[in-house]
């Protein structure tokens, strides 16, 4: 659940921009920023 919360700030400042993502990309950031979670 922490690996979103990071994330969603990130994501909001995007779609402020208009810069919109597929979910595909956002579940490979989820899942990227997860394994960088888990690692440490």
């Amino acid at each position: 659940m922490g690996e979103i919360e990071a994330v969603n700030p990130f994501l909001q400042a995007m779609h402020q921009e208009g810069i919109y993502f597929s979910q595909r990309f956002i579940d490979a950031v989820l899942k990227h920023v997860g394994e960088l979670v888990i690692s440490e």
